[in-house]
């Protein structure tokens, strides 16, 4: 009973309330499944979204076992590479930020890869080998989660990841000779991507971004923060017990998110969450996130998608207890630069089969790098 109003309680956080049907999932292709009026020169085929059969082939890339369906056995060893410290300003303070580079020698365009909540870095494990080989690689753990700063201070909101992401892309801009980046996130790390991507400032230094089922409102389908019966969700009380809850059963939330694949969820992963959150500072941090979720004004996703200009590429896990089916045709249906493809996964599909996910990632990083001119968008 308490693990289904865990995830209720989450669900009300993340996912818009109204439910419409979706008919069914149909047969996609095992590469770029693309929607919206767009089209696509791909290995010598030309896509469209007028295409009945949307014919295509992968690039750079062998195809295995029908997309890379089945997930490694163990995870890639991680040695944490040398690097320059950064900080990250905000309010007038400093503050370190963990972040790892990989393959900073190549001359491709480089990607960023943003966790979720409660996640951090680690939760690349077995992303950043595969797609090190062929482009710079930089995770960053978002302020107040990993081993990132944890200030107990300030208001963690969507404007501090957003900046922090803006702060972070000049920085792999400028070290990598001005060659712009492909933002990737998962979960509140897809809602910061398309956040920073859209900000005017560094519109010259994003190339596109790839979203691992993004967490967002849409406007009209807003959570019932007024309603006298939520108040008291609203109260620190409620919010610390969660917390010491989740800290309680990760391991079984996690299983939760991971429903095709829950041998994924291995004590490193556990430990990974749970090691962060012993921190004094993770209880307060968690209250502060999640009443700024209920309580922010922060923008609406459609308005941030309608402002999108760079090709976005959609991977949404159909087995997400948390988010609803609709958000894919609604973020498809907002963005006018948008391509997108159903994943046999849940909440984190780059974790539960991440095979399949770096080959889709390659796919459109080749795409996009070879022939940037062939996209009409």
């Amino acid at each position: 009973m308490f693990q289904w109003l865990a995830s209720l309680f989450l669900s009300f956080i993340f996912s818009p309330l109204n439910r419409r049907c979706i008919s069914n999932y149909s047969a996609l292709p095992n590469y770029l499944d693309i929607k919206g009026d767009v089209s696509v020169k791909m290995d010598g085929y030309l896509i469209t979204s007028k295409d009945a059969d949307h014919k295509g082939r992968s690039i750079g890339c062998k195809k295995v076992n029908n997309g890379f369906s089945k997930p490694p056995t163990e995870s890639v060893p991680r040695v944490p590479p040398e690097k320059a410290p950064w900080y990250f300003e905000t309010g007038g303070t400093f503050y370190p930020i963990h972040y790892e580079p990989y393959s900073t020698d190549l001359t491709t365009n480089p990607i960023i890869l943003l966790h979720g909540f409660g996640a951090s870095s680690f939760h690349w494990r077995d992303n950043v080998h595969t797609l090190s080989q062929t482009n710079p690689v930089y995770t960053m753990d978002l302020f107040g989660f990993g081993a990132s700063e944890k200030p107990v201070d300030i208001q963690y909101t969507p404007e501090l990841w957003r900046d922090q992401t803006v702060a972070f892309v000049k920085k792999v801009y400028h070290a990598n000779g001005g060659r712009p980046v492909v933002l990737v996130g998962n979960s509140i790390g897809g809602y910061t991507a398309t956040y920073a991507a859209v900000c005017p400032e560094i519109s010259d230094m994003v190339s596109a971004v790839i979203l691992l089922n993004p967490v967002g409102v849409f406007r009209g389908k807003e959570l019932p923060f007024s309603s006298s019966w939520a108040k008291w969700v609203l109260q620190p009380a409620v919010f610390r017990w969660f917390f010491h809850y989740f800290q309680s059963q990760i391991r079984p939330t996690l299983e939760t998110l991971y429903p095709c694949h829950p041998e994924r969820v291995d004590e490193d992963l556990v430990a990974s969450i749970l090691g962060p959150s012993e921190d004094p500072a993770a209880r307060d941090i968690f209250c502060r996130v999640l009443h700024n979720q209920f309580t922010g004004d922060h923008p609406y996703m459609d308005d941030l998608l309608g402002r999108m200009t760079k090709p976005l590429y959609l991977l949404m896990g159909k087995e997400d207890p948390w988010l609803l089916p609709t958000l894919y045709d609604d973020f498809l249906t907002h963005c006018p630069t948008a391509f997108g493809k159903w994943l046999d996964a849940g909440h984190c599909p780059h974790d539960e089969i991440p095979d399949e996910v770096n080959h889709l990632i390659v796919s459109f990083m080749t795409l996009t790098e070879s022939s940037p001119k062939d996209v009409d968008l």
